[in-house]
């Protein structure tokens, strides 16, 4: 069986009832997420990223699938590699033609997964969190307080795409193994271009910050910058991320302390022009940030174990294995959270309470929910989760605004 499919990239995509092609919960437009896979598949080719996981589109039709808004691709079937245990693949009998109302540029896509959206989201809305814990009264909230937060938001961005950036430039091997889909992995940026966007981003991040003329803004700036080099970095003493305390450290000094304290500072001294003293919305979201962080820095070895093993990389998951890691994680959290419900207890208004209560008993009550759902063998789902630790962490930057 082979049959042409056109598709087009940036929009939602329409197609005729009953063409059905994915799983239910996605559209063809998906297809454009292709990466490369040793997956072995009933169709031969390049396979396509996650949702379209034993599908292979024919790599002779697909080479500049990820650059051209619209490709003719070939799908081919080899029933010798059939198997049934996944999600079924309905038969195609015609062709499907997709049409998209905007073509987005070609760069787009893999830029935003050279960026790492879940830390970018991770530091706005860090930023935004600790910004608002240095309001004191409502008369803070002013335009002035609205510039002051942009910034500091836009340097904290860029310097965070640096870290990310050049841990990608150095990592690019055990990236082809633990993630591929990767842009630098993938092929799809030369390592030039890595080099030359992480070099851009802290350029600008360091220009920016020196027009705003804030010490604690390039305090933050420049400790992100040189602790995220040295953790990538290969040069002897350096490349902290190959042991997992010093990993940890790195993690956690840059989110938890760093980010917290000095974008505090900032808001405080160099926006509202008060004498800076931590309060405890602050001092609380040091502390969960602390382990919030830890947690990240250690749980995401678990689904890179396999390239981390091979490129020497000593991390807990490593040496422990990813069960013991993994359920160490997940006691940490709910001891965090069990903590934080009796600070929660302790706000001055009943309302604050009672939202710092409640809103902590429903994520402990998730966490343990989703923690039993997972498949410490199966990659995939173990990565799932990692992600959804990433959401808890954008649900305490939430809570702890009631922490009064």
């Amino acid at each position: 069986m082979e049959q042409k499919l056109l598709r087009g990239l940036g929009g939602p995509a329409h197609f005729p009832l009953g063409q059905r092609l994915l799983h239910q919960k996605h559209n063809l437009a998906d297809l454009y997420v292709c990466r490369t896979s040793a997956i072995a598949s009933p169709f031969t080719g390049l396979s396509c990223k996650t949702i379209f996981r034993h599908c292979k589109l024919d790599a002779r039709h697909v080479e500049d699938a990820r650059w051209s808004p619209r490709v003719n691709a070939t799908l081919t079937y080899d029933e010798s590699l059939h198997h049934t245990d996944q999600t079924t693949v309905p038969e195609l009998k015609d062709t499907v033609n997709l049409s998209t109302s905007f073509t987005l540029p070609k760069w787009v896509d893999p830029f935003c997964r050279f960026s790492r959206p879940h830390t970018v989201v991770g530091t706005i809305l860090g930023v935004i969190s600790v910004s608002f814990a240095a309001i004191q009264s409502h008369h803070d909230i002013s335009l002035r307080f609205f510039v002051g937060l942009v910034q500091a938001l836009v340097p904290a961005v860029l310097i965070n795409i640096y870290v990310v950036g050049i841990n990608q430039v150095i990592d690019v091997e055990i990236d082809k193994v633990n993630k591929p889909y990767l842009p630098l992995a993938s092929g799809e940026f030369s390592l030039n271009t890595g080099i030359s966007l992480s070099i851009l981003c802290a350029t600008l991040s360091f220009c920016l910050g020196g027009l705003v003329g804030s010490k604690p803004l390039m305090c933050a700036l420049f400790l992100a910058y040189l602790i995220g080099t040295c953790y990538s970095l290969e040069l002897p003493l350096l490349r902290w991320k190959r042991w997992g305390v010093s990993a940890a450290i790195s993690i956690l000094f840059v989110r938890a302390i760093v980010l917290q304290v000095c974008i505090f500072l900032h808001m405080q001294s160099s926006v509202f022009g008060r004498i800076a003293s931590l309060n405890k919305p602050v001092t609380f979201l040091i502390s969960i940030m602390c382990i919030f962080s830890s947690i990240v820095a250690v749980f995401k070895d678990i689904p890179d174990l396999e390239g981390d093993k091979v490129h020497g990389i000593n991390s807990y998951a490593v040496r422990l294995g990813p069960r013991p890691v993994f359920w160490f994680c997940i006691y940490v959290l709910t001891a965090a959270y069990v903590i934080t419900i009796f600070v929660g207890l302790s706000s001055k208004f009943t309302w604050t309470r009672i939202c710092a209560v409640f809103g902590h008993c429903i994520v402990v009550s998730l966490l343990w929910h989703y923690a039993n759902k997972v498949d410490i063998k199966d990659k995939s789902s173990i990565t799932d989760f990692y992600m959804f630790i990433w959401k808890l962490l954008y649900t305490e930057f939430f809570l702890a605004q009631f922490i009064r």
